[in-house]
């Protein structure tokens, strides 16, 4: 699935294993993987063995493990509400943040 930006571009795509849609508008989704492009950090990987994706307010949320892997950074935690829109991810709880090097120019 396509989740688009402000302008209609396509901002992330989400997949998974299997997707269940709710008459609510929420679709659950296992093994989730969402590929996150971003223009300064390049794609950011957000994995989740379940999360829901709230067709109405465009909101991915788990109360899963997460992994969120960019080329500078490698955060676990448990927990997720990621704003596309806002450009937001929040981890709620259990946080691991990693920098990975980074070559210096």
């Amino acid at each position: 699935m396509e989740i688009p930006d402000e302008y209609g571009r396509t901002q992330a795509i989400l997949e998974g294993t299997k997707a269940v849609f709710d008459p609510s508008g929420v679709i659950e989704i296992s093994d989730v993987k969402a590929k996150i492009h971003q223009k300064e950090q390049g794609i950011t990987v957000v994995t989740s063995p379940q999360a829901w994706y709230h067709r109405d307010t465009k909101v991915v949320t788990t109360d899963r493990m997460v992994k969120v892997d960019s080329n500078q950074t490698h955060i676990t935690g448990k927990g997720l509400v990621w704003e596309p829109e806002k450009n937001n991810i929040f981890i709620q709880e259990r946080v691991v943040v990693v920098l990975k090097d980074v070559e210096k120019k």
